[in-house]
């Protein structure tokens, strides 16, 4: 979800805070990036962008993708 968040917000994602990572740590990161993303497809929705694509630099070969699905 995370990886969604940083994508979206055209940030890279850090793989490497996944290496060796405990349950707990990936529960803790799973609720603050879903309600990241939870609150970023609300603002998306309230101003009615859902039609709006976003690309994901980082698979091969680059995706676009749309806010809704």
């Amino acid at each position: 979800m995370d990886m969604w968040n940083c994508v979206i917000a055209g940030r890279a994602y850090d793989w490497s805070v996944e290496d060796l990572e405990s349950i707990e740590s990936m529960r803790s990161r799973l609720h603050g990036a879903g309600r990241a993303f939870l609150d970023e497809i609300k603002r998306v929705a309230n101003e009615a962008r859902l039609d709006e694509t976003f690309i994901d630099p980082h698979s091969e070969p680059v995706e676009v993708f749309t806010m809704a699905p």
